[in-house]
């Protein structure tokens, strides 16, 4: 699809003075009109689709032809194409090889690739039960959606396939939530934003937050996942969630020293096989509570090499001996309190060798304005 295709509007030639053609705009009406669009290979999108009441976008499987780029690809809208509905409207895109949002190829493209004017059902886009393997849905560009945006697995329960939302990749809901469920990877390298909801990512298979990845929400975000969550990008940085979660069955919880930032309104639950947080996790305020603990950090195995600057108190469980070395935690307010609890020996700071071969202290910081309780047996 080259060309405009606009159900429940109308398509303008823009003519110059001497009357010659120059463009085309698009009217759009919020009325009942409806388009389906199926393909049993790959449909692409080159300009405008709109749809007032119900746009349904399925693509089959594509089949890849060597020298033809994007050709394995199911759905593929390009960086002058756009998909959107109006605001009394539902949209769903289904795609059995994979959904591909090209980034936006000169000044004058689409704002958005994929926009809902929608106040309250989802956007979803669902890869087809058992899809193609290696298979992707990813975004090189911007969804927007005035309420929720759902990525999920299929009907059936399949497992869909991985997400990548790029660096230029933008997934934004403007009053709802984004939910991102069954998917067998995701990785983030762009940016998700609920600027008036929550986000909740659950899989089974790996999370990335890459360097430039940035998670923003004013409600709550929740990264679940059955193996290993790496964050190298911020959470919160712009707009930091009431709530935090991060929370990994099996695998590692990594948040790397140099550029992971973890942000939270109140409170924080990090919970894990294996924990390393190597970067920074802040708190802006304290809950109403003053018994209970704003930040939980529990895990079996557990290396704390960062920073918390925490509004609040502090609970860390471990049941082997944990590393803290090279770690400062503060905890302010006056019912603020530390509480650091093992299974086994209880360190605090190392001695360690060098390249030199010679000892050198890496030690840790800890203050809580109300006291600190360090418990081993």
């Amino acid at each position: 699809l080259d060309g405009y295709v606009v159900s429940g509007g109308e398509v303008n030639l823009v003519q110059n003075e001497a009357g010659a053609t120059t463009g085309y705009s698009v009217t759009r009406h919020n009325g009942d009109a409806s388009l389906n669009i199926t393909s049993d290979r790959q449909i692409r999108i080159g300009q405008e689709v709109y749809a007032s009441r119900t746009l349904n976008v399925v693509a089959g499987v594509a089949t890849p032809v060597s020298g033809a780029e994007y050709s394995g690809i199911g759905l593929l809208v390009a960086g002058s194409g756009s998909l959107r509905s109006g605001s009394a409207s539902t949209m769903t895109l289904t795609s059995a090889s994979g959904i591909q949002l090209l980034a936006a190829n000169q000044s004058d493209s689409p704002t958005y690739a994929i926009y809902s004017a929608r106040t309250y059902p989802n956007v979803p886009l669902r890869p087809a039960a058992r899809p193609r393997a290696g298979s992707q849905s990813r975004t090189d560009n911007s969804v927007l959606a005035s309420a929720n945006i759902a990525i999920q697995a299929s009907p059936s329960g399949d497992t869909s396939a991985a997400l990548v939302v790029s660096a230029p990749g933008k997934l934004e809901s403007a009053a709802g939530n984004i939910h991102i469920d069954g998917v067998d990877s995701v990785a983030i390298n762009g940016s998700l934003l609920a600027a008036a909801g929550a986000i909740a990512v659950t899989t089974d298979g790996d999370v990335t937050i890459g360097s430039t990845g940035r998670i923003n929400a004013s409600s709550a975000v929740s990264l679940t996942t059955g193996s290993n969550l790496q964050i190298d990008g911020t959470v919160g940085a712009q707009l930091a969630p009431e709530a935090l979660t991060l929370s990994a069955s099996s695998g590692t919880i990594s948040v790397n020293s140099a550029t992971g930032r973890l942000t939270s309104a109140r409170s924080a639950l990090i919970a894990g096989q294996t924990v390393y947080l190597d970067g920074t996790l802040q708190t802006a305020a304290s809950t109403a509570e003053t018994d209970d603990y704003e930040v939980k950090v529990l895990a079996d195995t557990l290396r704390l090499n960062g920073s918390f600057e925490i509004n609040g108190s502090l609970e860390v469980r471990s049941v082997v001996t944990p590393e803290i070395y090279n770690f400062t935690a503060t905890a302010s307010g006056p019912s603020a309190r530390v509480l650091i609890v093992s299974g086994e020996d209880l360190n605090i700071g190392r001695l360690t060798l060098n390249e030199q071969s010679k000892w050198i202290a890496q030690t840790a910081s800890i203050k809580a304005e109300r006291g600190i309780v360090l418990e081993a047996p």
